[in-house]
């Protein structure tokens, strides 16, 4: 037997077999479901991080320059303070403010 005629037979044999699983209705159910199947962007999946995200980039700087703010009063009023004759008769007063709180939390608290 010669390699061209068993080519063709086997050619035959494969051409003629079927499969009996095969279904035809199957290819149309594939195509149906997939012209109603809509492609979702990438970025649509992130949406909802990415707005966390930035709203807390921006919440922390907002945070961030309000307390550099507020560092900076707070040494221009130490500095006012320094200068300040009457600097330790504040303090002192503060101190005995402090003391008469301690008491009365002693007294409500027993």
């Amino acid at each position: 037997m010669d390699d061209q005629r068993f080519d063709d037979i086997i050619k035959n044999k494969v051409g003629e077999y079927v499969d009996p699983t095969y279904d035809k209705g199957a290819i149309a159910g594939l195509h149906q479901h997939l012209a109603g199947y809509q492609v979702v962007p990438w970025y649509s999946q992130y949406k909802s991080a990415g707005l966390m995200a930035a709203t807390l980039a921006l919440f922390t700087l907002f945070n961030w320059l309000m307390i550099g703010n507020s560092r900076e009063g707070s040494d221009i009023n130490q500095a006012s303070l320094n200068n300040n004759p009457d600097y330790e008769r504040l303090i002192a007063d503060l101190k005995g403010e402090i003391d008469r709180l301690k008491t009365i939390q002693l007294i409500l608290y027993m």
